[in-house]
Formats: structure tokens, sequence, C-alpha cells
């Protein structure tokens, strides 16, 4: 995956590029009831990121997302799936972290935690790295034995290699890749995405 530097509303993201374009054009799924989501209890817009914890394009990604959050949370529902990659050598464990909290009810809360101290154990040895994230649980008052336990669970890694596999399946090749209502984007910019979002809005709401 390469990545392309651009200037967006006050700040600096990085887009991701990939090699071939960015997928088959095979529609994504829709919800499925292990799915993490965010927003609106029930909306006929469906906003799906295939992500990747230890990715800099998705923690460069995260200002304008959490926007997209807020100013879309009563119309739109978001979606995220696991994407972890090879070349991230903790990408998985985080992934694995996430479904841990998750069974604690604290998806999100672990999500928004894992990419604000991405820099922190990116790259750090597995060992370590397992610590830290059970540090960050304890900090989000989870059952840290719970956790750990969890996180070496076969059914979690099975629900985050689900998730994997069906980006493949649909020919998603990096991260973040963007869905909205199964179709894919393709953007270079945050005003993309929230185009992208508005014209999804006026559509799921027209007589």
């Amino acid at each position: 995956m390469g990545l392309t530097l651009v200037a967006l509303a006050g700040f600096i993201v990085y887009v991701a590029t990939r090699d071939g374009g960015g997928g088959s054009g095979t529609l994504a799924p829709g919800l499925k009831d292990d799915d993490h989501v965010r927003g609106a209890s029930s909306s006929a817009l469906v906003f799906v990121e295939y992500s990747d914890f230890e990715c800099p394009a998705c923690l460069a990604a995260q200002p304008a997302l959490r926007s997209l959050y807020a100013e879309f949370a009563s119309t739109t529902i978001f979606v995220y799936r696991h994407l972890p990659l090879s070349q991230h050598k903790n990408a998985e464990l985080a992934a694995l972290a996430s479904e841990a909290a998750a069974k604690q009810g604290k998806f999100w809360e672990i999500h928004d935690a894992l990419f604000d101290n991405q820099r922190e154990w990116a790259g750090i040895p597995n060992d370590q790295a397992l610590s830290y994230f059970v540090k960050l649980a304890e900090g989000l008052t989870l059952e840290t034995v719970r956790f750990a336990a969890d996180m070496e669970s076969e059914e979690l890694r099975a629900r985050v290699k689900r998730d994997a596999d069906e980006a493949a399946r649909i020919g998603v090749r990096g991260t973040p890749t963007f869905y909205v209502n199964g179709v894919q984007l393709k953007v270079k910019s945050f005003d993309d995405l929230r185009t992208a979002l508005l014209q999804g809005v006026a559509t799921s709401t027209a007589p």
C-alpha cells in the first residue's frame, strides 16, 4: 500500500493508494448480526470501513471519521470491519484486543484508544503489545483477566478472520477502504467522504 499526503480542513491525513485500484467493484455485504456499529439505531444509509488498527493511513483518517460520526450520527449506521495487514506485526493482536473489549461492551472505547495510542504499540514485540493492550483494557475498567483470556480464544480469532476473508473476497486490497450502501467509495479527501454521505442521506430520505 502506498500513501499520498493530503491537506484537509486544517489537518494532514494520508490517503491510502492501492496497486491496481481499490478493489474489484464487488458490493460489500450488508449489515451482519455481529457487526460493530455506531450512529443511527436504524437507517437506510450504511457506511462500512475496512480498517487496520496499526495502519498509519487509518490513524490519520481518524479526525475526519470522528467528524463524520458526529455530523451524521442520526442518519447513518457506521460499521467497522477488520482487515489486519500482514506487514503490521501487531495488527491482528490489536483486532483481537478490540474483540475482547467488545465481549465486555466496549468495542468503540478501545477502538478509539488503540488509534489514539497507536504510535506507542505499533511495531513493538508481540508480548509487549499484549501487555500494553491489557493496560488499555484496565484503563477502560474492563475485567483484565477475562480480557486476556478472550484474546487467546479461537472464537475471536475466527471473528477477525471472517472480516478479513470477506474483504479479500470482495477485492479490498488496502486500508482504509470505505463503502456506502455496499458500493466502494473512490475517495481522495475528507470532502469526498462527506459528499458521499450527504448524497446518501438525500437519497435515503427522498420521498
